[in-house]
């Protein structure tokens, strides 16, 4: 077996929970920025109980709980950082299977210089000293260094400042060197930090990382605070840790014409009618301190730039939201790599062994500590989908138990991809590739759910070779397959020259000039065999005898009797047909798992691209006390693009002509409420459904019309025949209507869930509900404050 990796190199990367007071962010800040890569890692405080003004600040309309999950959903750690004297348990209770250390140890190793954590910056410092000043060069390119003697938390966002033990190993290794500069730093000193001819702490930190698949480069920021604000430095650090680009507008500590320059270079070459930054302000913010910074900001800007659009918002990024609030907002975390590759593996015997990236860094060659992370994307070129090419929602214990790999801890298991933690340049990882029922009974039992194989399961998977997997689908993804498939029910044994007209009347796949080209393909995947009728000279009945079984003297197969069949008129006596081999023959036991084939065939060759992954199971029973779950067909699907990288999980209830009934409806309910966020789909070969069925499907599409997110809480799409056998096999959506680019690399699963529902059901669409609610809030809103307003003016 052929095996796809998209491998990632990558630093690793941090979460730091601290006590809400500014000595821990600084000490924080400090830390992450003595890292490679580490100026991405988000600092946030750690509350077990959110306070109002907590709440406020970030909209946290989440639990306690549900924020933090969310919020390292959106950045993505590798490691939590714990500041002494929080609360373990809680951090252990939103951490998952991550590695967990006290932010003291962490300190520790970083004076020590033994640190298991990651690549530091004197590390990173020395490649770039020994690769480009190890002669003299005979340009300007210097090495330009921050000052902050002070600890001042400013300073360390914007400057990103490490450690004055750090900072002070750099200044005495390099205080001789002529390329080596150091700087007291102020705001006035930011676009000297910009310079393309200097390395500063910044571009230590990002040396040789790149963006990929980054989750909005377009947000960027301008943000009025308070600098001795706790609040408004945790969001200005952690806006800058998502990777947006910000411009900090303190209101007190400057003199307004030091931010003339950085102002003008924010609002720089913007066409006429683009929107420009988003100006947000913090709390703890007089209106007057407000109302200042911001004419100020205008009176600059339009000065020099008449027509460039002054644009605010009304509320601080919401980082604790769920995924599509976060990614709305902008706050969902880009991702820095140094490097990529595709590479494709021979498996054998189910054994996987692959060479790592490197970093290529001279300091990484002989070290046997954690210094980077490699993160590996596989796909199986396995046409029988039998083993899982997402790997989501389970522990990495869970891991290394099933795949029989070495190393915990050393693995974990994030958006589908398996992550490596890596000593120095290691050559190779190795391990057992679990097919997909053992993923999955781990998976289910996470969510308190006993995964089970029915007779019916492992019937569909023989089915499912038989027909050639996944590739051999698309032979059968016309009306006029299925119909032909149907012929052969009830043991129909069929004529030679009868199979031939029907082929030729179906026109399946655009056979039908072709019947024996067919038949081919039906005697090659074993859905057919080929034998004569004979007429018993004994009892006179017909009966269907297969190649194997001719022989001068046949048994009957209704009397038992043998006889010897009459050879002097073979064209009477002998009649060369066809009958459905095995499950192929049975009444309802084919062309009811067709439409699953096809439904999976859609998603996993005609919606996602050929790098994604998916996970898939046909026909398996979840059991809870008291409740059996029949499950038609589950995907899980990576959809890996330019703006997201995310998994949707999904849960398929197939029909062939079968009319939807409300037990079916009712199981997908179950599953939904099971599994927020996944999506439900209902599939039909019919071209419509009648209104019976569509009062049914509105009624578990309103069930899980909630949350504020891009998506319903479950979104459902609604599939027939017009997706599933398509006259062309890449048009299945053409007839939804032009789709915008925008949403076909952003979300196009969530977009046809809800276009499905406007075509089929005649429902609104959750994007227009969505926008009536708004509208519908801010002219609430208007009027509430016309009629304060109102009232004020008759007091005064």
């Amino acid at each position: 077996m052929t095996v796809g990796i998209n491998q990632e190199l990558s630093p690793i990367k941090f979460c730091f929970f601290i006590k809400p007071e500014v000595d821990s962010l600084t000490r924080a800040s400090q830390v992450a920025n003595s890292f490679w890569g580490g100026r991405n890692s988000p600092i946030f405080p750690l509350y077990e109980k959110f306070d109002r003004r907590f709440r406020t600040i970030f909209s946290a309309n989440e639990s306690e709980e549900n924020f933090y999950l969310n919020l390292l959903k959106n950045f993505n750690p590798d490691i939590i950082v714990l500041e002494d004297g929080l609360n373990s348990d809680f951090a252990t209770k939103v951490s998952g299977d991550r590695i967990i250390i006290s932010l003291s140890d962490l300190e520790k190793s970083l004076l020590k210089l033994e640190n298991e954590y990651g690549l530091t910056i004197l590390e990173i410092l020395y490649e770039i000293v020994t690769g480009m000043f190890e002669y003299k060069r005979n340009d300007d390119l210097h090495i330009l260094l921050a000052k902050n003697d002070k600890n001042d938390p400013l300073v360390s966002i914007l400057f990103n400042t490490p450690t004055n033990e750090l900072s002070g190993i750099i200044h005495d290794s390099l205080k001789q060197k002529d390329f080596y500069k150091t700087a007291d730093v102020g705001l006035k000193d930011l676009h000297v930090f910009r310079e393309a001819n200097a390395f500063n702490y910044t571009q230590i930190h990002f040396y040789k990382l790149s963006k990929q698949r980054s989750f909005g480069d377009y947000y960027e920021f301008v943000f009025i605070f308070n600098p001795a604000d706790f609040y408004s430095l945790i969001v200005l650090w952690n806006l800058k840790a998502a990777g947006r680009f910000v411009f900090a507008f303190p209101i007190t500590g400057y003199s307004k014409n030091e931010l003339d320059d950085g102002l003008l270079e924010f609002y720089n070459n913007r066409k006429e009618n683009e929107l420009g930054p988003s100006i947000f302000w913090g709390p703890n913010l007089t209106r007057e301190q407000l109302s200042d910074a911001f004419n100020y900001l205008t009176k600059v800007v339009q000065g020099k730039y008449p027509k460039a659009r002054i644009n605010h918002q009304q509320w601080i990024p919401r980082f604790g939201s769920d995924g599509e609030v976060a990614q709305k907002d902008g706050v969902m975390s880009s991702i820095f790599v140094k490097e990529i590759s595709y590479d494709q593996i021979k498996a054998e015997e189910n054994w996987l062994r692959y060479s790592l990236l490197k970093t290529g860094f001279k300091s990484v060659e002989h070290t046997h500590r954690r210094t980077h992370k490699v993160t590996s994307y596989i796909k199986y070129s396995d046409e029988l989908l039998l083993y899982p090419s997402v790997i989501e929602g389970i522990d990495s214990l869970d891991w290394i138990r099933m795949s029989d790999s070495m190393s915990y801890k050393e693995h974990r298991i994030s958006n589908g991809g398996i992550i490596k933690f890596c000593r120095g340049d290691e050559s190779d990882v190795h391990f057992h590739i679990p097919e997909s029922g053992k993923y999955l009974k781990v998976f289910f039992e996470k969510h308190q759910l006993k995964f089970s194989i029915p007779a019916q399961g492992e019937l569909t998977k023989q089915i499912f070779k038989n027909i050639g997997g996944i590739y051999g689908i698309g032979r059968f993804s016309s009306v006029g397959a299925i119909k032909v498939l149907e012929e052969l029910e009830n043991e129909n044994v069929l004529h030679v020259e009868t199979l031939v007209g029907l082929i030729k009347k179906y026109k399946p796949n655009g056979f039908g000039d072709r019947p024996f080209d067919f038949m081919s393909i039906l005697l090659e995947n074993n859905i057919v065999e080929l034998g004569t009728q004979i007429q018993c000279t004994i009892c006179h009945q017909w009966a269907f005898y297969p190649l194997n079984e001719m022989s001068p003297q046949i048994v009957c197969k209704n009397c038992r009797s043998s006889f010897k069949p009459p050879q002097n008129h073979p064209k009477e006596t002998f009649r060369w047909s066809y009958r459905g081999v095995g499950p192929f023959s049975r009444n309802n036991k084919v062309d009811g798992l067709f439409c699953g084939f096809l439904t999976l065939s859609l998603f996993e060759r005609g919606i996602h691209a050929i790098n994604d992954g998916i996970t898939t199971f046909m026909n398996f029973q979840l059991e809870k006390p008291g409740k059996v779950i029949e499950v038609d067909l589950m995907v899980q699907l990576r959809t890996e693009s330019f703006s997201e990288d995310k998994t949707d999980l999904i849960f398929c209830e197939c029909k062939t002509y079968k009319d939807f009934e409300q037990k079916d409806i009712d199981r997908m309910i179950l599953l939904g409420e099971a599994f927020p966020n996944s999506i439900l789909v209902l599939s039909t070969l019919k071209d419509q459904l009648n209104e019976g069925e569509k009062k049914l499907a509105s009624s578990l599409v309103n069930h899980f019309r909630k949350g504020n997110g891009n998506r319903p809480l479950n979104p459902v799409l609604v599939l027939t025949s017009n997706e599933l056998l398509p006259k062309k096999f890449h048009d299945a959506f053409d007839h939804f209507g032009e789709i915008h680019s925008a949403i076909r690399y952003n979300d196009l699963l969530g977009y046809l869930c809800e276009k499905s529902c406007e075509v089929y059901l005649g429902l609104k669409m959750w994007s227009d509900i969505k926008m009536e609610e708004w509208r519908e809030y801010h002219s609430k809103r208007n009027l509430i404050g016309g009629i304060i307003h109102s009232l004020l003016n008759r007091q005064r």
